[in-house]
C-alpha cells in the first residue's frame, strides 16, 4: 500500500473483517495504526497517504473493540494512544494543501482525537482553500463559527 502511485490500485477497505468491522476493532489494529503513523511520516505517494489516513480515520472512529482481550485490553484506548502523539502529522497534511480529502480525513482524525477547539479554529481559518469549503462540525460548533 505504501508503494501505491495510482489512485485506483489503493483501498484500505481491503482491511476490513481483520482490523476492523464497522465501528469495532479487532486486535491488528494497534500494530496496524503504528505501521500508518510510520507511512505517513515518510516521503509516500497521494494515492498511498490517502489510503493510510482513511484507514487511520477509521481506527480512531471505531467505539469498541470485537472483545476484550484477557478481559483488561481495550484496543480503542490503545490505538488512541498510538495515533494521539501524531496529530502533528495530520495538521502538517492539512495545511499542505495536498489533497482535499486527504486533509478533510486527517480534521476529522483531529476531531476524533478531542483536540483543542481553538487549535482546531485556527487550523480552519488558515486551511488549504478546498478544506474551507467543506462542512464540518467541531464540539458542536457549526462551520461558521470556525471562520
Amino acid at each position: 500500500m505504501a508503494q501505491a502511485t495510482e489512485w485506483d490500485t489503493v483501498d484500505a477497505g481491503y482491511f476490513e473483517g481483520h482490523v476492523y468491522e464497522i465501528e469495532w476493532l479487532h486486535t491488528p489494529a494497534v500494530p496496524v495504526a503504528r505501521i500508518c503513523l510510520a507511512a505517513l511520516a515518510d516521503d509516500i505517494a497521494p494515492p498511498a497517504r490517502d489510503a493510510f489516513v482513511d484507514l487511520l480515520c477509521t481506527i480512531v472512529a471505531a467505539t469498541t473493540t470485537s472483545i476484550r482481550v484477557g478481559g483488561r485490553r481495550d484496543l480503542v484506548d490503545e490505538c488512541e494512544a498510538i495515533i494521539r502523539p501524531g496529530t502533528w502529522l495530520f495538521y502538517a497534511e492539512i495545511l499542505s494543501g495536498r489533497h482535499k480529502r486527504t486533509a478533510v480525513l486527517c480534521f476529522e482524525i483531529l476531531q476524533e482525537l478531542n483536540e483543542d477547539v481553538e487549535r482546531l479554529r485556527a487550523v480552519y481559518r488558515i486551511a488549504h482553500r478546498s478544506l474551507r469549503t467543506t462542512s464540518f462540525w467541531v464540539e458542536g460548533l457549526q462551520r461558521e463559527s470556525l471562520e
